[in-house]
């Protein structure tokens, strides 16, 4: 391959990644500053968000490495002709220093430097996070990549190509992603976004929230982008949302206050371009290899762990039974797995068993009594109106077990008073959030949640 059908290989490749996109091979531009026309080998102007996005590529035929010194011409020219991405492709790869100039460089402009080699894995990098059936065919922005390892709290995540995800979250610039399911709480993104904005106000000091233009869709389909700040956040939280008929995905981008306009070209890009998808699973195979695994495990986390498995496969075949006699005897073995526990406990209620709900409920309060997190992952599960009565006699039962624990009482009161809230019963809850406001003060006058309190009280009374 020569230099000529090395530039058209890649502008076939960015032909096929881009189909709605305009692309230009050898394209010429007159530059802002040096007023002297400028040569691109590819250039590719899309509309993302509703604003013009312009994408140059450089293709470096050489015999040697790109250093610092190709990436600053590359910048300089980037400027020049006021791109807002570039991507420098290499045929024998680059130095250490041309890629750190390239990812630390001018906020407003995204480089990225990428081996020949590496191409067809690159802008065509997907994944298919699901949730149940419920599905999204997710494509990766400029110079990101998608992270599919399931994680507790969200489907998947998505940080910088050559990062791992703990120095993506140290950076403060990283994507994580989730379903809601629609239900009687939340059908439309306005009701979820109106309800995850009333969770906000409850727990956070100082919020502020505002509302950014979102992408258009060829198809058509809802998208909506909310940007918050608080005491408690470390920085800026933005989340994107799609509305996929039976499910809303949505999209949270963590990114300082001075990279937003970029992160938020990345954001965008994902509302646009991600795709609802439906997916059916036959798991019967890997199903009987684990059954016959399960009968020599000794270790009765791992022996959990593999029930726990077998009930999420059961469960994505719809085999709901089968998938709750796993979950019970997951947590028989080892009640601390603890992605196990709230589909256990929304699987008895849902099955109307309620004394078992209750029971799995208190168990998993005592796994960390103190700790906000487990009551809110409570809360989620009796959010709906038609558990008040149940969630009511579990409340109750917490203050009776817990009565001489004032950090327990304190994390219960204010939990329930936020329930309440969210229901519309304000009187009932001012009860309880000044409960809470004692048994915080009993523990540390200074406690945090003291202030979060007050607040919530000189908002509702």
């Amino acid at each position: 391959m020569d230099w000529k059908d090395y530039e058209k290989e890649v502008y076939s490749y960015f032909l096929e990644q881009y189909p709605e996109a305009q692309i230009t091979y050898n394209a010429r531009l007159i530059g802002r500053y040096s007023k002297k026309e400028r040569q691109v080998d590819v250039l590719i102007e899309d509309d993302v968000a509703g604003l013009p996005i312009k994408i140059a590529v450089d293709t470096k035929y050489f015999s040697r490495r790109v250093d610092v010194k190709h990436t600053e011409s590359f910048i300089a020219m980037m400027e020049d002709i006021e791109v807002d991405q570039g991507l420098l492709i290499t045929q024998k790869g680059y130095s250490d220093a041309a890629i750190n100039r390239a990812y630390y460089g001018p906020n407003r402009l995204e480089l990225d430097i990428l081996n020949f080699e590496d191409l067809q894995d690159y802008q065509g990098l997907r994944a298919i996070p699901y949730a149940g059936k419920s599905s999204i065919l997710l494509p990766a922005p400029f110079g990101w990549v998608i992270d599919s390892s399931r994680q507790p709290n969200y489907l998947a995540c998505l940080y910088q190509r050559g990062l791992e995800l703990k120095s993506a979250q140290k950076n403060q610039e990283w994507i994580y992603l989730d379903c809601y399911h629609k239900d009687e709480k939340a059908s439309s993104v306005s009701e979820l976004v109106e309800m995850q904005n009333d969770a906000m106000r409850a727990c956070y000091t100082n919020l502020c929230i505002r509302q950014h233009r979102p992408s258009k869709r060829k198809d058509g389909r809802n998208t909506y982008i909310r940007v918050a700040t608080a005491d408690q956040l470390p920085c800026q939280e933005i989340t994107g949302y799609i509305d996929c008929d039976e499910f809303i995905v949505f999209f949270v981008l963590f990114t300082k206050e001075e990279l937003e306009n970029r992160n938020l070209r990345k954001l965008a890009y994902i509302l646009k371009y991600s795709m609802p998808v439906k997916i059916s699973f036959d798991n019967t195979k890997v199903i009987e290899q684990l059954k016959n695994k399960c009968g020599s495990i000794g270790d009765p986390i791992e022996k959990a762990d593999a029930y726990r498995q077998l009930a999420d496969w059961y469960a994505e075949m719809d085999s709901h039974d089968r998938a709750m006699e796993y979950r019970r005897l997951c947590w028989e073995t080892h009640p601390e797995i603890y992605e196990n526990i709230q589909p256990l406990i929304k699987g008895e209620l849902n099955l109307s068993n309620i004394d078992s709900a209750i029971r799995y409920s208190l168990g998993f309060f005592s796994l960390a009594p103190e700790n906000p997190r487990i009551m809110q992952d409570l809360l989620s599960i009796y959010d709906s109106p038609a558990y008040a009565d149940i969630f009511y006699k579990i409340v109750g039962e917490l203050k009776s077990i817990y009565h001489n624990n004032n950090k327990a009482l304190g994390n219960i009161h204010i939990h329930y008073g936020m329930y309440l809230r969210t229901i519309g019963s304000n009187s009932a809850a001012i009860e309880h959030f000044r409960l809470a406001k004692q048994f915080f003060m009993l523990v540390d006058k200074t406690h945090y949640i003291i202030n979060q309190i007050e607040e919530i009280l000189d908002e509702i009374v």
